[in-house]
């Protein structure tokens, strides 16, 4: 009986060692352009560290005339604007990758996936102007006391909504197609 040749030869130990080799170059280089952010951005704070001192990220009172500023408020502005709208897009954009690799038909699931991809690949400084100003009218019809100028300022927390959901859904549907 004769051997069968393999259908794939696969490449020797030499392929295997060069190519670990480059990614523990590139992981390399990730970590010193990491490292060489971190340093510039210590280098370029530190006029305000010497002037306020650490005490400015857990300090909550914002006095511009008398030279006091703390950003606990912002900050903490930021974590919870982020959690809610974690807690928002996250659901959304489950729903929307089940409903792409469960429930819709055949002929919808690409032209919808082809349109989520190029939502998610749009500008985001462009896509972040979108729900302000749409909703602003709408937020300030239906939500008594709410001022046009505050609700327009605010067009970072739908960045903050729009851009997980949306990215999310992607990676959850290459995910779903993925032959691994």
């Amino acid at each position: 009986m004769a051997a069968t040749k393999p259908a794939f030869n696969p490449p020797g130990k030499k392929g295997d060692m060069i190519f670990s080799a480059l990614v523990k170059l590139a992981a390399l280089i990730v970590l010193l352009m990491l490292g060489g952010i971190i340093v510039s951005l210590i280098i370029s704070s530190w006029p305000s560290i010497e002037k306020f001192g650490f005490s400015f990220l857990w300090t909550k009172e914002w006095d511009a005339p008398n030279d006091i500023y703390g950003a606990l408020v912002p900050i903490y502005g930021t974590l919870v604007t982020s959690f809610i709208a974690l807690l928002i897009a996250v659901p959304v954009s489950f729903g929307i990758a089940l409903f792409l690799t469960e429930l819709a038909p055949g002929w919808l699931r690409r032209p919808l996936g082809i349109a989520i991809e190029l939502l998610a690949g749009y500008p985001q400084h462009r896509l972040r102007h979108v729900g302000p100003v749409y909703l602003r009218a709408a937020v300030c019809h239906l939500v008594p006391g709410t001022s046009r100028e505050y609700s327009f300022q605010h067009s970072v927390c739908w960045r903050t909504v729009l851009r997980p959901g949306i990215l999310v859904s992607v990676f959850w549907r290459r995910a779903s197609f993925s032959p691994l």
